[in-house]
């Protein structure tokens, strides 16, 4: 099963992977990324390193892979919110049409959610706040974690991304978007999901990056 955050920066200028390791080490994890993998534009897929938990009683002996796939796409945030516009008012044709098709309660509830519609505009993607940083942003990043220890890295390193790359954070599976205070708010989910690592949810690591592709 996976999960993926989806993080939107201003410019990758002053986001480097030896800072990214020394943001780890905050939450004492120590990490080793490989020479050739950097963040920016043109990575693509896995990224893989070594890490080692030396304050984690089951783990502090061990070295492990972790990692996290990495995408990025540019944005243009004037035609994401176009699009959201246009299938915003898609929606509500299509409301009116399911109207005529409905029994008499059918169209009663149709008449509800046609008025919600009507009262809901759709000016933001997120919300005035939200937006006035997404406005800003260049990139969107897409990082999708497969299992618990690679969640870890994945929260660490969208906070990291938002914070340095001056953007914000979306997270699908929980409906939730962190564009102030994100650090604090992120660090409680990073903390929570190092808590829950055990040796039963860690690979042990191997020189042959190739039996690690694809977080496996």
């Amino acid at each position: 099963m996976s999960m993926d955050m989806i993080v939107y920066i201003q410019s990758f200028e002053n986001i480097t992977v030896k800072d990214y390791e020394a943001y780890l080490r905050q939450f004492a994890m120590q990490a080793k990324i490989q020479s050739d993998m950097h963040f920016d534009v043109h990575t693509s897929g896995f990224f893989p390193f070594k890490v080692e938990f030396p304050n984690i009683e089951s783990l502090k002996t061990g070295k492990f892979i972790s990692g996290f796939e990495f995408y990025v796409d540019d944005y243009d945030y004037v035609q994401e919110l176009t699009e959201l516009q246009e299938m915003n008012e898609s929606y509500k044709v299509k409301v009116k049409k399911e109207k005529k098709k409905f029994s008499f309660f059918g169209k009663m509830t149709a008449s509800i959610r046609e008025d919600s519609i009507k009262t809901s505009k759709m000016n933001f993607i997120m919300n005035e706040e939200a937006d006035g940083i997404l406005k800003q942003c260049k990139h969107r990043i897409n990082l999708v974690a497969h299992g618990l220890s690679e969640e870890t890295m994945v929260y660490a390193a969208a906070s990291y991304l938002a914070e340095v790359g001056k953007g914000v954070i979306s997270d699908p599976q929980l409906d939730v978007d962190y564009y102030s205070d994100i650090s604090q708010k992120m660090t409680v989910r990073i903390k929570e999901s190092i808590n829950a690592l055990s040796l039963g949810v860690m690979h042990p690591w191997e020189e042959d990056l190739s039996k690690h592709k694809g977080g496996k």
